[in-house]
């Protein structure tokens, strides 16, 4: 079974009815400021960041930013190209693949207008092909308007980190459009994205203040609005899985129990 599936059902026997669904735990969002703090990019790719920014006419904090994997996952839109396509490319746009991605890139679209509708459409996605379409052509979204994507044209599919055909040929600049795509994405002030960790990254840098998720762990896109990306805070009280949370109440006291937090 799938992680997601396993997921699922370790929920549906350990906190069944005390807790929010996996993967909407909410939590104090200190990724962006954390990685801002640790990690400044090298100067040739600051300079190419700005450069695009300043050819699309993107202002931080006033634009959406919308992501779609296209390689991932590999079903069920490329089933017939391998698994391999995700982490090494070579997915063909064409055919049946095509007509897929253009359907889940164009609700993407819907998707990020919901969240500013008045607001610029930066679009990435992990396909070059995909990418040119999208900022090559317009969409008209739920509410009638047409929406007009702008991106970056590039000439080939961007690297995945976890590639294992990287070879000492490869440089860090490889590397460089990737990265432009997430900060670019972490200074919106809305992000939609799908599945995969890229896009949610990007929408974390952005503070998760205002996003939604266009796309379901099987691939299958989801319609706007949904509640994917809602997330609560909620205490467990009482037991847990293994063992009883110390107190003579059964509850956690922060002031006095706090070891229990720390691996």
């Amino acid at each position: 079974p799938s992680m997601n599936e396993a997921l699922n059902l370790f929920q549906r026997h350990s906190y069944d009815g005390k807790a929010v669904t996996v993967g909407k735990w909410d939590f104090v969002d200190l990724h962006g400021p954390i990685f801002r703090t640790l990690f400044e990019p090298v100067s040739e790719l600051a300079k190419q960041v700005n450069a695009t920014m300043t050819k699309l006419n993107l202002v931080e904090n006033s634009y959406t930013s919308v992501h779609t994997r296209c390689r991932y996952p590999v079903y069920p839109v490329a089933k017939t190209e391998g698994i391999k396509v995700d982490k090494e490319g070579g997915l063909q746009f064409v055919g049946k693949v095509k007509t897929q991605l253009i359907e889940i890139m164009q609700n993407s679209v819907n998707c990020a207008h919901m969240l500013a509708p008045d607001l610029p459409l930066y679009f990435a996605s992990d396909h070059d092909d995909a990418t040119r379409y999208m900022i090559s052509n317009d969409v008209k979204v739920d509410d009638g308007s047409i929406v007009k994507p702008i991106g970056v044209d590039r000439e080939k599919e961007p690297l995945h980190m976890g590639s294992e055909t990287v070879d000492k040929s490869t440089k860090a600049s490889d590397y460089y459009s990737v990265f432009e795509d997430l900060l670019i994405m972490g200074g919106s002030r809305c992000v939609s994205h799908g599945i995969g960790s890229f896009g949610a990254f990007g929408a974390s840098l952005a503070g998760n203040r205002c996003r939604n998720v266009h796309r379901k762990f099987t691939g299958r896109l989801v319609e706007c609005p949904n509640d994917r990306s809602t997330r609560e805070m909620q205490i467990i009280e009482g037991g847990l899985l293994f063992g009883e949370i110390p107190g003579d109440d059964g509850k956690l006291k922060l002031e006095t129990d706090s070891s229990v937090l720390v691996a």
